[in-house]
């Protein structure tokens, strides 16, 4: 609500404002390209993730493949890694765990989940986290324990690419947002 007047998407899915989008990461046939799920299929992946969350015991287990799916979905055209940080957060909790984040970097960690999207049956991002889950951590205590990855300053280029399902290029008032966006990142 507070920046719709400046975003129209804001607080939206991309289902309602940008069906037409394909969003990816990375230049395709490179470590670490990811190809999110079209609008479409957002909502699949998200109940998708919720319910695999609700089996606590596979959870722990596999704490990769609920980040996978949810980050899959990637219902926003920004602020998708940092609303998905918290949901997941928010599931581990209520499984009755959380993930020392601050053994973990933000590169290696991106690279982990871009690997768990492309292929999920290899479960890297499962192998990746799970030295990492401890006993859940007090609400509290999350501003620290999410703070802990290493890198997650939010001012790191982005390299998201976002083009119509059809190949053609997207409206300039979206074009423009993230050029605005990635110029006050590389300012600071």
């Amino acid at each position: 609500m507070l920046f719709m007047s400046i975003y129209p998407w804001a607080g939206q899915d991309r289902m309602v404002v940008t069906p037409e989008l394909r969003i990816t990461k990375g230049r395709k046939g490179e470590p670490g390209y990811t190809e999110f799920a079209d609008a479409e299929d957002i909502r699949l992946a998200a109940e998708y993730a919720i319910g695999l969350a609700g089996k606590y015991a596979r959870f722990r287990d596999r704490p990769g493949e609920v980040m996978g799916a949810l980050a899959l979905a990637h219902p926003f055209l920004d602020g998708n890694g940092r609303t998905i940080l918290l949901i997941y957060t928010e599931l581990c909790h209520r499984a009755g765990f959380s993930i020392n984040w601050g053994h973990t970097t933000k590169d290696d960690y991106l690279a982990a989940l871009s690997a768990e999207i492309l292929d999920p049956r290899k479960q890297l991002l499962d192998a990746y986290l799970k030295p990492h889950v401890v006993n859940a951590v007090s609400r509290k205590d999350w501003p620290a324990l999410i703070g802990g990855i290493q890198g997650l300053d939010g001012l790191d280029k982005e390299d998201l690419v976002y083009q119509k399902i059809d190949g053609s290029e997207p409206k300039l008032q979206y074009r423009g947002y993230l050029a605005e966006a990635v110029g006050r990142a590389n300012e600071s």
